[in-house]
């Protein structure tokens, strides 16, 4: 994207402020849209630090236990710099892809299959954060490009608007949709569970045990299942919290390339009594 450069205008000179990046129907590059430069655009980035590590420290020394050439560690640090600062978005979903989604209150709701017409990228003006929605086209009518444009935004992925290409290598027991939530610019929320016994997390590399705010690694990703080595504590694997995380563990490997790493970004909290 061009969020947050300066666009002149070739016939007035005037220059405004790119704060969004819109990907039309399947075009193969956006559109830019302006607004007046008043407009403001957070650039604290999307990231947190997390034991005392900025994001790109940590990034570094992961990078230090891969054999990585000088090369791959710059375009690596490049790439998350461009995440984190809007000049690269993630495209979970895109443009042409089938879809079901839900729409209309009480007697009017309605679930339609339709096909992911737009994906937008815009800057809320109240939180100065980046959102993404997407649109599809519902109630077509009988002319070609026709009907109602629905508009859903991106964090109601798995209630609003869900996948079936992707649900449907699932049995039905397997799909948990509370698990995967996304966060407004599109990447899947690391997961929190909690019962009365234990707090686990899951990102897209391990699996935690949580204990007086310190994570201590008890699984790991290997191809698409979850390893896990319980330290001996067999009591771990009996708790409601992890058969919560194993019975969804195939729908959660669905979405693993777009989850953020835990203690980096907001979590996905589940509470189970």
């Amino acid at each position: 994207t061009a969020i947050g450069e300066l666009r002149e205008n070739y016939r007035t000179k005037e220059k405004s402020l790119i704060v969004c990046g819109h990907c039309i129907e399947t075009y193969p590059s956006p559109v830019y849209l302006l607004t007046g430069l008043n407009t403001v655009i957070d650039v604290s980035g999307k990231f947190k630090s997390y034991n005392g590590m900025t994001p790109v420290q940590i990034i570094k020394e992961y990078i230090k236990t891969l054999k990585m050439s000088d090369e791959g560690i710059k375009k690596s640090i490049e790439t998350f710099n461009k995440f984190n600062s809007n000049k690269l978005v993630p495209n979970p979903i895109k443009p042409g892809m089938e879809c079901e989604i839900e729409h209309g209150e009480g007697e009017n709701r309605k679930i339609s299959n339709c096909i992911v017409e737009q994906v937008c990228w815009t800057t809320n003006k109240q939180s100065k954060k980046l959102e993404c929605t997407v649109s599809c086209l519902v109630d077509k009518g009988m002319l070609e490009n026709t009907g109602r444009m629905i508009h859903i935004p991106i964090v109601e992925y798995g209630t609003k608007i869900r996948i079936p290409s992707l649900e449907r290598t699932l049995k039905s027991s397997e799909l948990d949709r509370e698990l995967i939530r996304m966060a407004p610019v599109g990447f899947i929320k690391p997961i929190v569970i909690e019962d009365s016994e234990y707090i686990l997390a899951l990102d897209g590399k391990y699996m935690y045990r949580i204990t007086n705010d310190t994570a201590c690694i008890v699984g790991m990703w290997k191809n698409s299942t979850l390893v896990s080595f319980m330290n001996g504590i067999e009591s771990l694997s009996k708790s409601k919290a992890y058969k919560k995380l194993m019975n969804g563990i195939k729908y959660i490997d669905k979405h693993r390339r777009f989850m953020v790493p835990y203690g980096l970004f907001e979590c996905n909290k589940i509470n189970i009594s």
